[in-house]
């Protein structure tokens, strides 16, 4: 739902101009994608999911949106090196938090 509310805004935003972005394509082809695959599973509630095979590998696809967010990171070096500290520093952060607790 929420990727569907960013495709309306951009749409709303920039008109059909939106769709000169590969970007927004790629972003149609995984919403609409990800929408038939939900309403497919619900048809075919029957726990048998031996012919829905390519179905899962596009569920998979929606993982190539991460692409999209390390571009933006590397772009950015500054915000770059705040990901990376806070990457780093999660496990003394987390020992932290099971000591208080």
């Amino acid at each position: 739902a929420i990727y569907t509310m960013e495709l309306f805004m951009n749409f709303y935003v920039r008109g059909l101009w939106a769709l000169a972005s590969n970007w927004i394509r790629f972003d149609i082809f995984l919403v609409v994608s990800g929408i038939l695959t939900q309403w497919v599973f619900a048809l075919l509630d029957t726990g048998d999911l031996d012919g829905v095979g390519f179905l899962m590998v596009l569920r998979t696809a929606r993982l190539m949106r991460l692409a999209r967010t390390v571009r933006l990171l590397l772009r950015f070096k500054e915000l770059w090196m705040l990901v990376r500290g806070l990457i780093n520093s999660a496990s003394t952060m987390v020992y932290t938090l099971l000591m208080l607790f």
